[in-house]
């Protein structure tokens, strides 16, 4: 469904089950349909929210506004008021989304429950990170959406997967080409100018749940550990077999993971 966050913007969700709100945030460069196991599995006992963000799938792009992290997470605290969830949320982000998850957390803090942080960073990119996204935005503005999904695709899923799951690198290849040049340059343009956000990580204090794949190329153990020590309430569970897009390449130890957080916090 889409629905108006604003008179120039409209966000597309999936919205399903009843209880506690669960949300998801999609990674980069896919959309709300990587969280299709999450939601089989959650629906039956939450209520399950999966947007698109800003640009990606069926949601409108950032149009003449300049790409942000902080413009995503506004979005969603837009979209609770729209589909009128007033309870404290449950917030799940996948790369990407882990980003707007911890800008929305330091925004609207009063709006979480729990927090979900996987295969994501606090740090700001370095000179040499924006540098390569740069380049990236180039490929980008001169090549298709396919083309530009399998330059990155040995980053997105872990070793194990690109050896071993065919299926499971078609569904990735699906997803994102049929994203817009427009939603990867603007996203890509938003992840290198993020801000920083380790200095305020010990003011959420909030349950929060990390959950990593052991085989994730663009978290190394430094980033893990950062956020594990700066987060003053979190738990880490590592994925084995599984890179990048965790919740895609072990939706069984990934839906297990978060139902333990869940029981135990919530």
């Amino acid at each position: 469904m889409r629905t108006s966050i604003s008179p120039e913007t409209s966000i597309f969700y999936q919205l399903t089950g009843s209880g506690q709100p669960l949300v998801f945030l999609h990674p980069f460069p896919m959309d709300h349909r990587l969280w299709q196991s999450q939601v089989e599995h959650f629906a039956p006992r939450y209520q399950v929210l999966t947007p698109d963000l800003r640009g990606f799938g069926n949601s409108d792009g950032f149009g003449a506004q300049t790409p942000s992290i902080e413009q995503m997470a506004d979005d969603l605290n837009a979209l609770l008021d729209e589909l009128k969830i007033t309870e404290p949320i449950i917030l799940c982000g996948l790369s990407i989304g882990g980003y707007v998850a911890l800008r929305f957390a330091q925004k609207y803090f009063s709006c979480l429950r729990g927090l979900v942080i996987c295969d994501s960073r606090a740090q700001a990119d370095t000179e040499e990170t924006k540098a390569g996204r740069n380049r990236m935005i180039a490929f980008a503005q001169q090549h298709t959406p396919m083309e530009i999904v399998e330059k990155v695709l040995s980053g997105l899923l872990g070793k194990t997967s690109l050896r071993t799951r065919p299926e499971l690198i078609e569904r990735v290849k699906q997803i994102g080409s049929s994203q817009s040049q427009h939603a990867i340059l603007d996203a890509l343009a938003a992840l290198r100018d993020r801000p920083d956000a380790t200095s305020w990580l010990s003011q959420i204090t909030i349950p929060t749940l990390l959950i990593f794949g052991e085989e994730d190329a663009l978290a190394p153990s430094h980033v893990i550990e950062t956020l594990q020590s700066s987060l003053p309430n979190s738990t880490l569970v590592k994925l084995p077999k599984a890179g990048h897009f965790s919740a895609l390449e072990q939706p069984e130890m990934f839906n297990a993971a978060l139902d333990n957080f869940l029981q135990k916090y919530f």
